[in-house]
């Protein structure tokens, strides 16, 4: 969380709910202020690696960013015409994806994902065998 909206007390307060992203208490400041921090975006994975490659499948694995505020992942293949093969969303850091066709190219793209939006992705080429 990077963000905080400040609000008059007396507004919020008033007829308002306020729920927080993380689950926690909104902060009075004095009797005058209520901060509430905002979620952002999550920062993109890191390190995306195929750490097995066989022939019809593969497993993928990255580091989460610093922020380490994503709730899932989105895996994207795709294959080396830009087509969409498999898409799968884990909360881990690595994924295995079967059913593919041996000797191909692909592109892989990690996305983080949380209840503000998605990271950019970041990608890895890999061919199996």
């Amino acid at each position: 969380y990077t963000s905080v909206l400040t609000i008059p007390a007396v507004q919020a307060l008033n007829g308002t709910t306020v729920v927080c992203a993380d689950g926690g208490s909104p902060t009075i400041v004095g009797n005058s202020t209520l901060n509430i921090q905002l979620a952002t975006s999550p920062g993109a994975p890191s390190n995306v690696q195929s750490s097995m490659v066989c022939t019809n499948s593969l497993t993928i694995q990255w580091t989460m960013s610093a922020s380490n505020s994503a709730v899932s992942y989105n895996v994207i293949l795709t294959n080396i015409s830009g087509t969409t093969v498999a898409r799968n969303t884990t909360t881990s850091t690595m994924t295995t994806i079967g059913d593919l066709i041996d000797g191909t190219n692909y592109t892989v793209s990690v996305t983080a994902i949380n209840c503000a939006g998605s990271s950019n992705s970041n990608s890895v080429s890999v061919q199996t065998l």
